[in-house]
C-alpha cells in the first residue's frame, strides 16, 4: 500500500525472534490502529520518541520518511 491512512501497531509477547517469520498472532498483547499523518520533515531512519500530552498521558511518536504516527498511552 503506497499511501496508508492507518498503521496497525502490534505488541507481541514473543520477544526473542527477528522479523515476522515466526509471527504468532495468538501471542499478541495489544493490537490497535493509529492514523497516519504527513510530516514536513523527512526521517531517513525509523525513529520512535515520546511526547508529553497531558499529566497522565503521552504519545509514542513513530516517524519514517515523511510519515508520522502517534500512539496515545495513558495511565
Amino acid at each position: 500500500m503506497e499511501n496508508p491512512v492507518k498503521w496497525t501497531l502490534i505488541v507481541n509477547k514473543e520477544t526473542d525472534i527477528w522479523g515476522a517469520f515466526k509471527y504468532d498472532a495468538t501471542k499478541d498483547l495489544l493490537r490497535t490502529e493509529c492514523p497516519v499523518a504527513k510530516s514536513t520533515e523527512v526521517a531517513e531512519s525509523f525513529t520512535m520518541t515520546f511526547e508529553k500530552n497531558t499529566d497522565k498521558s503521552i504519545y509514542l511518536v513513530m516517524n519514517w520518511d515523511d510519515v508520522v504516527v502517534k500512539l496515545p498511552i495513558s495511565w
